[in-house]
């Protein structure tokens, strides 16, 4: 019995979390996922209780598929992998990133409970994450020698949290091009002068074509 919940469980989250993300936390109703997953709207409440409950397993996997995302994203081994990831921040981050600030923004709105907890619970994993990319890029040549990890890790995760919800902004820019424009500033800045160097070819050669 526990393993059919279990189950149905498994198909519920990815479903709800689309919906949420698509159509909005505050739009979406128990009775709109019921109806979606074709189950009684009782039985979507024996597993969850209700939708707040839901809300907090839905951003804990949606969550974790970031994770995934960002493992992609940011596992450079060496200079073709860099451009590689700085191609799909710009590609990947334009696409789904203003769904899922709106995402963010509506449920800090709406379910200020639901984000809080969900953020403190991340908040230093998240940042954790972010120092260990560092570090790699550091051991790759990628970055200077004389870059401090922790603070440019705490710089970088802040400054990115900042434009994620929308605490700062441009006129006449998206915030998907604003952090996509600060993370390439940003990794220039502490770039390696052979990166840099690689950095300018590519791009002149680029221009050329």
């Amino acid at each position: 019995m526990n393993n059919t919940k279990d189950i149905a469980r498994e198909r519920v989250i990815p479903a709800a979390s689309r919906m949420f993300i698509t159509q909005g936390c505050k739009n979406v109703t128990m009775d709109d996922v019921a109806k979606k997953l074709r189950m009684s709207k009782r039985t979507l409440y024996e597993m969850f209780g209700d939708k707040e409950a839901l809300l907090n397993e839905c951003m804990e996997y949606i969550i974790q598929s970031d994770k995934v995302l960002a493992q992609q994203l940011y596992g450079a081994k060496d200079f073709d992998d860099f451009f590689v990831l700085i191609h799909n921040i710009k590609q990947q981050r334009n696409i789904i990133f203003d769904i899922h600030q709106h995402f963010s923004n509506e449920l800090r709105k709406y379910y200020p409970n639901v984000f809080r907890k969900q953020m403190i619970m991340h908040s230093k994993e998240r940042l954790e994450g972010v120092k260990q990319t560092l570090a790699n890029f550091k051991e790759q040549k990628i970055i200077r020698d004389d870059v401090d990890i922790d603070v440019a890790a705490v710089f970088l995760n802040e400054v990115s949290q900042q434009i994620i919800f929308d605490h700062f902004s441009i006129p006449n820019y998206k915030s998907s091009e604003l952090l996509s424009n600060f993370l390439v500033t940003y990794f220039r800045g502490i770039a390696s002068r052979d990166f840099t160097k690689e950095w300018d070819k590519r791009k002149n050669t680029k221009t050329k074509e």
